[in-house]
């Protein structure tokens, strides 16, 4: 996979064929993780404490040289935070963000890393932080709409054991969305694709279960966040955890569901995208799917599938 991601870089936009033996030697590899799990796997069920935090939500926004975005998001962050806090991670940032934050909104709290981190690394750094009963996981590049943390907050109160409550995401005009927060796998996918998808909401639709929350818009329960220790932090730098940590999650029976009325508006890859090529994200991603699929699924028809 590695000779054949250094391929793809040297051919720029050209396409390239995966290396016969490289296939190979990964479905070999598959089959190896694949004898190692269990037909069927129980595991004991995580006990949640009694929470002894105060209701309310601890916003958490991981941001690298995001001054002007942070800008532009938080004061409809701070309006609707009624009760709660809002943490900035400024990982690694060479912009003056904490200096900027410290005066312009001195209601944020501001965590600064000198050097910067991996992004589950980031985030959990802002979770461990986190002193309210749910956490608001913000990446610097979305617009929440007005009522954006009340709908999130509601779903809590009507779906028992949530663990996330996943907003509905646009992209700007002009972008095909494929992203809507609406997220699901598909059950017979074929060797080319990649099996997460994301659907179109049905008009009305509302509360549906769903794979998994974004970790850069959706809302958790802070105790079984807590409980999962996070987001897993062998993804780097970036990609894929949310996904383990919303199957870990339904591994426990705590589901995920969407919440159509949780707008928020998506400038896509907006910092990523700064830092490393088309390529490289795409080599990431399905790196990380792989990672995902050796330590999370834990049933052996379910690992051959994908």
């Amino acid at each position: 996979v590695r000779e054949w991601a250094q391929r793809m870089r040297r051919a720029g936009n050209r396409y390239v064929e995966v290396p016969p033996f490289a296939v190979l030697r990964a479905r070999t590899a598959g089959f190896a993780i694949g004898l190692s799990k269990q037909r069927v796997h129980f595991s004991t069920p995580l006990r949640i404490p009694t929470s002894q935090r105060p209701a309310g939500v601890s916003v958490v926004i991981p941001s690298r040289n995001g001054k002007e975005m942070l800008a532009r998001m938080l004061p409809a962050v701070l309006d609707q935070l009624a009760e709660g806090e809002t943490i900035v991670v400024d990982n690694g940032s060479e912009d003056g963000s904490a200096d900027f934050l410290r005066h312009q909104f001195p209601r944020v709290i501001v965590l600064q890393h000198a050097a910067p981190l991996a992004f589950a690394a980031a985030v959990n750094v802002g979770v461990r932080a986190a002193r309210f009963s749910h956490v608001c996981l913000l990446n610097n590049d979305m617009a929440i709409a007005p009522g954006f943390l009340p709908h999130l907050r509601r779903a809590f109160e009507t779906v028992p054991h949530l663990f996330c409550a996943a907003a509905q995401v646009f992209l700007p005009a002009g972008l095909i969305r494929q992203e809507t927060g609406k997220a699901f796998i598909r059950s017979a996918p074929a060797p080319s694709d990649f099996p997460v998808r994301c659907d179109l909401p049905i008009e009305g639709e509302d509360l549906s279960y769903v794979l998994y929350g974004s970790s850069g818009c959706s809302l958790y329960d802070a105790e079984r966040l807590a409980s999962l220790h996070g987001f897993d932090e062998i993804y780097k730098p970036a990609y894929v955890e949310d996904l383990d940590a919303g199957v870990r999650a339904w591994q426990q029976g705590w589901p995920t569901v969407f919440v159509a009325n949780a707008h928020v508006l998506h400038e896509h890859r907006a910092t990523m995208s700064k830092l490393y090529s088309k390529e490289q994200l795409d080599y990431m991603v399905a790196r990380h799917w792989l990672l995902f699929l050796a330590r999370t699924v834990r049933q052996r028809v379910v690992f051959a599938l994908y």
